[in-house]
């Protein structure tokens, strides 16, 4: 399955944050954001020089020469930088597959340090499912002293389901993939997609003003690894206590995490 571009995730607009000077000694440090999906390629592995605390710099320095590798049972894969993307990291090669199950090792020397991490690759969700296969808009009007107002709702909720006997963590990212949408309702921000807060629930219910286009939307629930909720979670400190944030890198900071996702398609239409 091919899994959407990590910064609608990440998109989260959530692992972003680690672009930013975190609370950190004074001393540099570095901090390394780096997904693996489970059956895509790897493309998603960004490495960062910190600002200590007191620099002029506001954002970390992305880090353009790393020795980037990750192995998998003994075995190196060797990752090459992005020509368009300075701190970014590929793996161009053949040969190495992201397997739910799996326990992969990340290791990235820069600037004289060697930072290492490792995760499981989680299992992809079970049973998933959208309780409907359409959403249906109807046009309406009302009067107001400025005149005839018109505008579209729905009675309409949807909920996208999936089996969770274990509470495990999961996300939902909902985005059209319809290339001939229409607008339906308001949209500044030209929002094809959203995504959830991660959660222990087996289901999530999109309801009339989440949606803002016509045509097929594509809702993907990924499995998530307890590191990731931890970044979440700390993603915004309180002033009045700063803690060095949550991190599973070892001699750095940042994270190294891993997704496994099953999707389910509905339609949006007006009568």
């Amino acid at each position: 399955m091919k899994r959407p571009l990590i910064q609608i995730l990440l998109l989260l607009g959530v692992l972003a944050a680690c672009k930013d000077n975190p609370v950190i000694p004074n001393e540099t440090q570095t901090v390394i954001q780096a997904y693996l999906y489970a059956g895509s390629e790897v493309n998603q592995v960004y490495v960062y020089e910190s600002a200590a605390i007191g620099s002029t710099d506001s954002m970390n320095i992305p880090v353009p020469n790393a020795s980037v590798s990750i192995y998998l049972n003994g075995t190196q894969f060797k990752l090459q930088p992005d020509a368009q993307m300075a701190g970014k990291y590929t793996y161009q090669g053949t040969g190495m597959s992201i397997t739910p199950g799996k326990t992969y090792q990340l290791i990235v020397e820069a600037n004289g340090r060697t930072s290492t991490a490792e995760c499981t690759v989680p299992n992809p969700p079970v049973g998933v499912l959208s309780s409907q296969s359409t959403m249906t808009y109807k046009e309406e009007s009302i009067s107001t002293p400025f005149g005839t107002r018109t505008f579209w709702t729905s009675d309409d909720s949807l909920r996208i389901e999936w089996a969770n006997p274990g509470n495990d963590y999961h996300y939902v990212l909902v985005e059209s993939v319809d290339p001939n949408r229409t607008l339906i309702q308001s949209d500044t921000l030209r929002r094809f997609r959203f995504v959830t807060q991660p959660t222990q629930d087996s289901y999530f219910r999109i309801v009339a003003f989440s949606v803002n286009y016509t045509g097929r939307y594509r809702a993907l629930v990924y499995r998530v690894n307890k590191e990731y909720v931890d970044l979440y979670r700390s993603r915004e400190q309180d002033s009045r206590s700063l803690n060095e944030p949550l991190t599973n890198i070892k001699n750095g900071l940042g994270i190294f995490t891993a997704f496994a996702a099953d999707s389910v398609f509905f339609e949006v239409k007006v009568e």
